[in-house]
């Protein structure tokens, strides 16, 4: 398969190393030369243009990033889950999110100031949705084309007062533009394309599901604007940025097949029950266990040697913590590197009872 290739060194139940190839140049998956057409405005996403980094001329797989900043450009630039003609067909979206982010370059921040934004915004904990949200809107306060409306707007629809994202303007023509983000970690219950059996660590979160209530949103958007703000203009363009990993068993590693629809250059994982952690026991590699703020961006930094374990330190640690509480863990596999270390692949060691609910949520 193009995006999985697992290659075990010696034998599955003689481990030493493990290489996954997670991803394929990031870059690659910018679609340019998408458009869109209103009746009062016609806007063509046509450029070249990408944030301004230090990988403008590089691979982003390769860059050297502090955490926050890594983050950053993950959010922006990293590929999506799944491709524009899928989320066209089942959301109902008008624009490419890597099409619109590529037209849309911004001002390269330094750590500090990311870092230091994210902290100030409460956003350096375990609610992942809050901290992308939060990147994105990072990236449209520091780019010239989209001016920010509202973020976060909340509006009566119906009995109920529905969030949504952002709202946005063009301002090359005064087209305003629908937002909806999402970073999500969806795992393969059963070796098949059908959304409905690609779900989260928390099992009342799967794809199926996100992809309905993002087209509900967007139509509900449609309705309320037209009744609550009659004076703006009556088109509206959609765009859904969904980011984040695929997760498939690691027994099947090669032979998985993803989601329909995935984008061919989406990231991909494995995962494991916690039963079968004692075939990493004899592994001497390094493995990482990182707060749930470190999920989003490849590792392409330093990471302190005390927060590392070899193959029998992880599993046993992972095999207390998972038996005590029913949670999910991601580990990543490090080498080093001169960033500090590179990830070379990352994986969820899940309950045994997975994908039954676990008893505290994840």
């Amino acid at each position: 398969m193009r995006q999985l290739v697992g290659l075990l060194v010696n034998t599955y139940l003689n481990l030493q190393y493990i290489l996954i190839v997670i991803t394929e140049n990031a870059n690659a998956a910018f679609r340019m030369g998408d458009g869109f057409d209103e009746t009062h405005c016609v806007v063509v996403f046509s450029c070249k243009n990408r944030m301004a980094g230090p990988d403008s001329a590089a691979d982003s797989q390769e860059a050297c990033l502090p955490p926050a900043l890594a983050d950053l450009h993950w959010a922006i630039h990293s590929p999506p889950l799944l491709s524009s003609a899928l989320l066209q067909q089942t959301t109902g979206q008008t624009i490419d999110a890597a099409t619109l982010t590529a037209c849309c370059p911004a001002t390269w921040p330094s750590e500090e100031d990311i870092a230091a934004r994210l902290h100030s915004e409460g956003l350096e904990g375990e609610l992942l949705g809050k901290r992308f949200e939060g990147l994105v809107r990072y990236w449209l306060l520091h780019q010239t084309r989209l001016e920010l409306v509202a973020h976060s707007l909340t509006l009566a629809t119906g009995r109920t007062l529905t969030e949504f994202d952002f709202l946005l303007r063009d301002r090359s023509c005064g087209l305003f533009l629908h937002l909806e983000t999402a970073c999500k970690y969806y795992l393969a219950a059963a070796n098949t394309t059908s959304h409905s059996q690609w779900i989260g660590t928390n099992v009342s979160d799967r794809l199926d599901t996100k992809l309905a209530a993002t087209r509900r949103q967007f139509s509900l958007f449609t309705q309320a604007k037209a009744s609550l703000l009659p004076d703006w203009p009556p088109g509206t363009a959609s765009c859904f940025m969904l980011k984040g990993y695929f997760f498939v068993p690691f027994r099947l590693l090669g032979k998985h097949c993803l989601p329909e629809g995935a984008d061919t250059h989406c990231q991909a994982g494995w995962y494991l029950p916690v039963s079968d952690l004692p075939v990493f026991e004899s592994s001497m590699v390094q493995w990482w266990i990182p707060p749930r703020a470190r999920w989003m961006a490849p590792v392409r930094y330093a990471v302190s040697p005390e927060e590392l374990r070899d193959g029998y330190e992880m599993a046993r640690h992972l095999s207390r913590k998972i038996r005590h509480d029913g949670k999910a863990r991601l580990v990543i596999q490090l080498e080093a590197s001169q960033c500090g270390f590179r990830e070379v692949s990352r994986g969820f060691v899940v309950p045994d009872s997975w994908p039954a609910p676990a008893r505290n949520g994840v």
